[in-house]
């Protein structure tokens, strides 16, 4: 299930507007535009989420005078995109020298860790 709510609000000059189209029995232009910005929102979020929707419903609530919450509801599914990979066209050389002084480091290592364990295994006994 994909649920995106978006909450869009006129101004109070407007408000005053369809209040007079109201009265004369006019399309409220204002609120139209309002709705319409709602849904145009929802419709990029869901182009920049990648969202595909079997079916979907929308619904326009009234939260106050001049504000409403529209919600899209539906099934479908969330696309996730692959991460881009950086294609490296050579790998890294490093030097022989820088090779040898590594396996020198390593033999150090390597020969304290046999002394190390070599001592404690003589003081168990």
């Amino acid at each position: 299930m994909i649920n995106i709510t978006k909450v869009v609000s006129n101004n109070f000059l407007i408000d005053i507007l369809a209040k007079f189209q109201n009265v004369f029995g006019a399309n409220l232009t204002g609120y139209e535009k309002m709705v319409d910005k709602g849904i145009k929102q929802i419709q990029e979020e869901m182009k920049k989420r990648n969202i595909n929707l079997d079916w979907y419903r929308y619904e326009i609530t009234q939260l106050t005078n001049g504000a409403v919450a529209i919600m899209l509801y539906g099934d479908g599914v969330e696309k996730i995109s692959e991460p881009e990979i950086e294609v490296v066209e050579e790998p890294a050389k490093v030097s022989e020298e820088k090779i040898e002084e590594a396996k020198e480091e390593i033999k150090e290592v390597i020969g304290e860790v046999i002394e190390e364990s070599s001592g404690s295994i003589g003081d168990a006994e």
